[in-house]
């Protein structure tokens, strides 16, 4: 109990026993305390060096009043416990102080604010979990998280979700169907649904967007390489369209908490994009970027519905797949290449 005041067990235990007489000698005081000579010895030397006991004369030892002795000690911890409590006050108001200048880039006076390098890019969105105040949208386009090294490792970005989930901000996040064939990234994200991220998968994304606050927004530069940087954009149109894009893929995206196996027999969500896209003249290296995936990962998967359908090119399992009826909701193609075309 007073340990906090420079008295161990053993001082403790010494002065307690002195306290009872009013003077003793050192051989009473081992006596008296069931404690090793030596151990007590040190104790009554220790007690004398800070003012509790006393010895007026060579063979006496005398308990100085506790109101007295401990007075001084009292005064030096309170002294010490505000000079810790001082210290505590100025490192939190520098930590303060380095928080507010430690930015990704310069602060917010314009609409635009370019984020050109992989180092940057993740710093900054360290700082959306770190300093969103209401919700943050995100859209996990294909590739990893802006400013990571793998795009096969979401992890650091998967913690960041459920740490800015913990601090009560609403965290919706939009994954690509093509998780579910890296066990990893599908754990990754049943994970975080479960810690309060509220999780939904959809077969393409355009880019990485983040809607912070509806204040702000980031989004990669480029779609094709995570590692170029990002966009910070505060102007209020361009916070409008992205968060109203992000609404349009939540609406059509499906919670990760109802994804089922799908039917024998049907196309998979990722499967009648895929026709769709070949169908407006996309090309396979297009293609697996949204969704990302490899070039010949697409190819595979365009042979995959050739064969299912019995078809001998691209071109006839365009025609098939218009007859089967799985490019119903194909928007119309813009002039170009002839569609199925690679």
């Amino acid at each position: 109990m007073l340990a906090e005041l420079g008295v161990d067990e053993t001082c403790e235990l010494v002065y307690r026993a002195a306290l009872r007489r009013p003077v003793w000698s050192l051989e009473q005081l081992r006596a008296a305390v069931d404690q090793p000579a030596a151990k007590v010895d040190t104790a009554v030397q220790r007690l004398m060096e800070i003012g509790l006991l006393r010895r007026p004369h060579a063979e006496q030892i005398r308990p100085v009043n506790p109101a007295v002795g401990f007075a001084s000690l009292l005064s030096y911890a309170e002294a010490r416990l505000a000079r810790q409590t001082r210290a505590v006050e100025l490192t939190r108001a520098a930590v303060a102080e380095m928080s507010a200048s430690f930015r990704a880039s310069p602060a917010l006076l314009h609409d635009v604010e370019l984020l050109d390098d992989r180092d940057a890019a993740w710093l900054c969105v360290e700082e959306i979990a770190a300093k969103a105040t209401t919700s943050i949208q995100c859209l996990a386009a294909a590739g990893g998280p802006p400013g990571l090294e793998t795009s096969t490792d979401y992890d650091p970005a998967y913690r960041l979700a459920e740490f800015a989930s913990a601090r009560g901000i609403r965290v919706q996040l939009i994954l690509l169907d093509s998780i579910v064939n890296d066990p990893r990234l599908a754990a990754g994200a049943r994970r975080v649904h479960d810690n309060g991220v509220e999780v939904r998968t959809t077969p393409t994304l355009p880019v990485w967007t983040f809607v912070v606050d509806d204040r702000y927004v980031v989004i990669g530069i480029d779609p094709a390489d995570n590692q170029r940087g990002v966009i910070r954009v505060s102007h209020p149109g361009l916070v409008a369209a992205a968060a109203d894009l992000f609404g349009r893929h939540w609406l059509s995206a499906v919670p990760i908490e109802l994804q089922a196996a799908q039917p024998p027999g049907e196309l998979t969500r990722q499967q009648r994009q895929l026709l769709q896209l070949l169908a407006m003249g996309a090309k396979d290296e297009s293609i697996a970027r949204q969704f990302s995936v490899s070039a010949r990962t697409v190819r595979r998967m365009i042979a995959d519905l050739t064969d299912r359908v019995g078809a001998s090119s691209r071109f006839e399992l365009g025609v098939r797949a218009v007859r089967l009826g799985w490019l119903d909701d194909t928007p119309q193609p813009a002039p170009g290449p002839e569609p199925f075309h690679s």
